[in-house]
């Protein structure tokens, strides 16, 4: 699956997090929101362009964590406030 961006209206970027103002919503998004919406906004909108953007921000997650897991639970919280949208088949 791949996502890209929907229609934001502004976005403030300060350092490691955003501030974005999409619909009639002002969302203040974490350091992995942040990291996960930049990587799809700069075009790297499949599962594993997002994973290598969260693991760059982030470094490498717990042993018990995995990464394609948060992934695609940072990408359908996305989804679902709306800042994102998916397309295709496949994981994700």
């Amino acid at each position: 699956m791949r996502y890209s961006t929907t229609a934001v209206h502004d976005v403030y970027d300060d350092g490691d997090e955003c501030v974005v103002f999409v619909g009639d919503d002002v969302l203040a998004l974490s350091v992995r929101a942040t990291a996960a919406y930049r990587a799809v906004s700069g075009g790297h909108g499949s599962v594993e362009g997002v994973a290598r953007a969260l693991q760059e921000a982030l470094g490498e997650p717990p042993p018990d964590v995995a990464l394609l897991d948060v992934t695609n639970e940072t990408l359908r919280e996305l989804a679902e406030i709306g800042l994102i949208k998916g397309s295709g088949r496949g994981r994700g």
